[in-house]
């Protein structure tokens, strides 16, 4: 299936997702893998697609889940880098890079017991991108678990899912 996408500076883009099966679910969502079909580079990213957009919850949700991907996209190495949105049909999907280590929870199941990875430093990582989003951004997460840190190609903690997310004063 392909998927008609735009970055959050309105450049198109296409997402092919070779397969309709989910690769992760949430409380309201369902995420899929897919690859940017137009780069040179293939550029492989996931796509989190709302449950039922009819019901007002999930409009609010991709609603601010929206919102925080364009503020923060790209300002901090520890929050995961957000792409764009796709339309899924009557749907919209948020489209970010994919994490192929998974959430923290399903890491530290990987790799148990001591050592490597240093679960303290991946920890520190989080609390460092919540200071961010807390001191200059002005954002409170609102849904702060270890389903919710991604785990980097390179072993760092991505804070992922802002859906619950408020901005304070």
């Amino acid at each position: 299936m392909m998927l008609d996408a735009r970055t959050f500076d309105g450049v198109p883009f296409t997402v092919s997702l070779p397969t309709l099966k989910a690769i992760g679910c949430g409380a309201t969502t369902k995420i899929f893998a897919g690859q940017v079909v137009d780069d040179a580079q293939p550029l492989i990213v996931s796509v989190k697609v709302f449950g039922n957009m009819l019901e007002d919850h999930h409009q609010e949700l991709l609603a601010r889940e929206l919102l925080v991907a364009r503020r923060v996209a790209m300002r901090h190495p520890l929050i995961l880098a957000f792409i764009g949105s796709a339309s899924v049909g009557l749907q919209t999907g948020i489209v970010s890079l994919y994490m192929k280590n998974g959430n923290l929870l399903d890491y530290f199941k990987a790799y148990p017991g001591p050592g490597k990875p240093d679960k303290g430093e991946l920890i520190l990582q989080v609390g460092e991108a919540v200071n961010y989003l807390h001191t200059v951004e002005g954002l409170v997460h609102g849904d702060l678990k270890c389903a919710n840190v991604l785990v980097s190609d390179f072993g760092d903690a991505l804070l992922a899912d802002f859906g619950l997310s408020t901005f304070v004063q």
